[in-house]
This record gives C-alpha cells, sequence and structure tokens, in this order.
C-alpha cells in the first residue's frame, strides 16, 4: 500500500501541491523494484506517468514524472503493475474487448513498450484444475 498526497493537502513538506494529482490522473498503482516505491499513473489520453516515491511516499520529482510514456489508445480501464521473474510489468487492459498492452521499465528505470499486445479471452467464470 503507498500513501500519496490527499487532492486537497495542499502541501507535504514543500514538494507536493494540490495540482500534482489534479491533471487528470485516472488510475493508479504502485511497484517496489529493488527497494524503491514506484507509483504508476494513467490519464485520460492514454499516458503512463511514473513516479518515484520516497520513504514518506513523496515523489522524488515533485510533479514531474520519472517518465513518461503515451499509449497508442486512450479507453484503457485497468492499469496493474506486478513483477515477473523480476521484471517490472505495467499491464493495461480494456475491459469492453480484453484488449492488453503490457510495458515494462528498462535498467534505468524509463518505461518502454509495449512489449506485447493481444486480446485475452473473455467470458470465463471459473477455471477447473484437473
Amino acid at each position: 500500500q503507498v500513501r500519496i498526497a490527499a487532492l486537497n493537502a495542499g502541501t507535504l513538506g514543500s514538494e507536493v501541491y494540490n495540482n500534482t494529482w489534479g491533471g487528470g490522473l485516472t488510475n493508479f498503482d504502485s511497484l517496489s523494484v529493488n527497494g524503491d516505491t514506484h507509483l504508476f499513473a494513467m490519464n485520460a489520453s492514454g499516458t503512463i506517468q511514473h513516479f518515484v516515491l520516497s520513504n514518506s511516499g513523496v515523489p522524488t520529482n515533485g510533479a514531474t514524472p520519472h517518465s513518461e510514456l503515451t499509449t497508442v489508445l486512450n479507453d484503457w480501464d485497468v492499469l496493474q503493475s506486478y513483477t515477473l521473474d523480476g521484471l517490472p510489468i505495467i499491464r493495461l487492459y480494456r475491459t469492453s474487448d480484453g484488449f492488453f498492452s503490457l510495458y515494462t521499465l528498462d535498467s534505468n528505470g524509463l518505461l518502454s513498450g509495449p512489449t506485447d499486445t493481444g486480446f485475452e479471452q473473455s467470458g470465463w467464470t471459473s477455471i477447473h484444475h484437473a
């Protein structure tokens, strides 16, 4: 769980202002990579913004993203982040048709990708293990 400054908090220290999260950011997720907390946010135009957080939950660059990447689509519903075999993965998903795109952080901690795209099967209600 990541604590970020509340939208109406004014400032946290002298680094985070009301407008830090007021730029239309719609989806958030966080991930720990090599002991650092990374916050990923997506805006309505499909741009993923990546912030590195200090131990107190304050972005180390203030309101300026550490990196950002504009995706081709702008109708994503879900942003998820996780590690797979030690590789940080950011997954964007569109529930209307099951389309997904995967992005990653490169060795410099910058967003890159997409590394994979496609359609997931929809309509599954359960998985049965034999």
